[in-house]
């Protein structure tokens, strides 16, 4: 939103000037509604779950009316929207939807380069609806390990500014064990671990610090809070 509000300038033509608020009249009830999507992951956590509010939506309008909000914040990219010629209406909640592409969307546009190309592709394969956001950044590459094993191995290789590490993992290592060898690495221990476990007795936090944790989340967990933490890490 900051983006948007910091194009409006006093001599912005009154038709672009409504553009933007609209835009962030948008955009404030998105970040009320992600606020609340939070709440529903909380609330799964917890095994209370929600119910999906599934609605006829055309997928076109709702991927042309998302990425159109990002335009109005850049204009340091080009967006190439491709599109069935036909309307392809689906039960979806619209919402939930809509947040996803935002989401994906505006990390493109800021790991994007300037200047860069961020195409958005919406296409019928199999009886099913596909979209792909395309562009031109180094990209992020995260990796989920099975195992704790494996999670030192993925992370001595890739070298990842944060791991989120379960300590309840299964083979010969657990998330302790491979927290520890990875602090004990001169190349690893400067990672980020953020230990996230149903183990939340005091002697359990004490044991996961002491093996190297930077921090430790007990389910269920607030989503905020970690979205939060990792944020405050990564910038």
């Amino acid at each position: 939103m900051p983006a948007i509000a910091d194009r409006i300038r006093e001599d912005t033509k009154e038709e672009e000037r409504k553009k933007y608020i609209s835009n962030i009249n948008k955009q404030s009830i998105i970040l009320a509604e992600i606020i609340n999507d939070l709440l529903d992951v909380s609330r799964i956590e917890s095994e209370k779950g929600f119910t999906p509010d599934k609605v006829p939506s055309d997928m076109s309008h709702i991927i042309r009316e998302v990425t159109s909000s990002f335009q109005f914040q850049t204009d340091k990219h080009t967006f190439d929207i491709i599109l069935p010629e036909e309307p392809v209406v689906l039960m979806v909640d619209r919402k939930k939807m809509e947040q996803v592409r935002g989401n994906i969307l505006s990390n493109a546009v800021k790991y994007s380069p300037e200047g860069g190309l961020i195409q958005v592709r919406g296409e019928i394969k199999e009886d099913n609806y596909h979209v792909s956001i395309k562009d031109e950044g180094i990209g992020m590459t995260p990796d989920q390990a099975e195992s704790g094993k494996e999670a030192t191995t993925v992370a001595k290789t890739e070298k990842p500014d944060l791991i989120i590490m379960d300590v309840m993992m299964p083979g010969e290592i657990d998330g302790l064990e491979a927290t520890r060898i990875l602090k004990n690495d001169p190349e690893t221990r400067g990672c980020t671990i953020i230990m996230l476990t149903a183990k939340g007795m005091a002697d359990d936090r004490k044991i996961g610090f002491a093996a190297g944790a930077d921090d430790y989340f007990v389910k269920p967990f607030s989503p905020l809070k970690l979205i939060n933490k990792v944020e405050g890490v990564l910038g």
